[in-house]
């Protein structure tokens, strides 16, 4: 009876010793990287013609895990090649702002992604934008300086007017020729304006006056 006894005991030291280490086992976690961190994003990604050339702008916000943002070019919106790399700004604000200047000006469609790459191996795309020499025929805005701005215009508008962020028109030019046009915004307090192209297609454009 004793021996019994003893190997009942046995048996239940043993199953108390093993279940701790098949639950840690079990407990283990699986590693991944997906969602293993919370990605940066970007709330602004485009490509407008600026003296000539393709500007790429975009907004993202600031994080410790992102090492860069891989801009990458293409000619028909499936094969891309790598064009350079911006590092990320470490600032404390929300977001930050980033512009990068083509080196290809081809004639016809071009196509450009941003690929934010990590510091743990992941990465991953922003959509694409594209830019096309005969459909994206848009009116261009340039700074002179902070009080004057400079509208390159590809064709025939019926007016231009200049709103503030409430919605009314300070300035308006009506019939205004291709070419350019500069708006002069000296008399107005500075911050956020908005320019309205109006013609067979109605363009509107932001600036930040000084």
């Amino acid at each position: 009876m004793k021996n019994n006894y003893f190997l009942i005991l046995l048996c239940c030291f043993s199953i108390i010793l093993s279940e701790p280490a098949l639950a840690g086992i079990a407990s283990q976690p699986v590693v991944s990287n997906i969602n293993a961190f919370l990605p940066a994003r970007v709330f602004y990604f485009d490509v407008i013609q600026q003296n000539g050339k393709d500007l790429l702008k975009w907004e993202a916000t600031a994080n410790s895990d992102l090492t860069q943002f891989q801009i990458e070019y293409s000619t028909d919106n499936i094969h891309f090649l790598a064009v350079d790399s911006i590092y990320p700004k470490l600032v404390s604000s929300d977001a930050a702002s980033y512009e990068f200047y083509s080196p290809y000006m081809i004639t016809g469609t071009r196509y450009y992604r941003l690929k934010l790459i990590y510091n743990n191996g992941d990465f991953e795309y922003t959509p694409v934008v594209s830019m096309d020499d005969a459909i994206n025929n848009r009116v261009i805005v340039s700074y002179l300086n902070t009080k004057q701005f400079q509208l390159t215009i590809p064709y025939f508008l019926h007016s231009i007017n200049i709103l503030n962020a409430s919605g009314q028109v300070l300035i308006r030019y009506t019939d205004v020729p291709a070419g350019t046009q500069i708006i002069n915004m000296n008399n107005f307090a500075a911050g956020i304006y908005w320019i309205q192209c109006l013609s067979s297609k109605n363009e509107v454009l932001k600036i930040m006056n000084g």
